[in-house]
């Protein structure tokens, strides 16, 4: 086998050169710009459900109990102000005297609105 019969799949003088070529690099940016038009909105749907679920979840799960497991009770607006939270002591109910006594977020005993 001569040099001549190695060299004959090859331009004479010049090595083979690797590398993509403009059109392969343009078509596979066009492919991937597709995929990502196709998908995205999809996965950006997703996640605004997602968001939705979880209030939901939060919602319903994070109601904050006092310390004897009685729901607080939420007054909007209040006698002293635009919110009042309300705890209604060791016996759930209003009024009392106490451990039993209703405690509020201003410091005063809770009064009924």
């Amino acid at each position: 086998m001569t040099l001549r019969a190695v060299t004959r799949g090859r331009r004479a003088g010049r090595p083979a050169e690797a590398g993509f070529t403009l059109v392969e690099m343009l078509v596979v940016i066009a492919i991937i710009g597709l995929i990502m038009g196709l998908v995205g909105p999809r996965v950006l749907n997703y996640l605004g459900e997602s968001k939705v679920k979880a209030a939901k979840l939060q919602i319903e799960s994070a109601v904050p109990t006092d310390p004897w497991g009685h729901i607080y009770v939420y007054r909007a607006p209040a006698e002293r102000g635009p919110y009042e939270i309300v705890s209604l002591g060791s016996d759930g109910q209003e009024g009392g005297t106490g451990t039993a006594a209703d405690i509020s977020n201003d410091g005063a005993a809770a009064s009924r609105p």
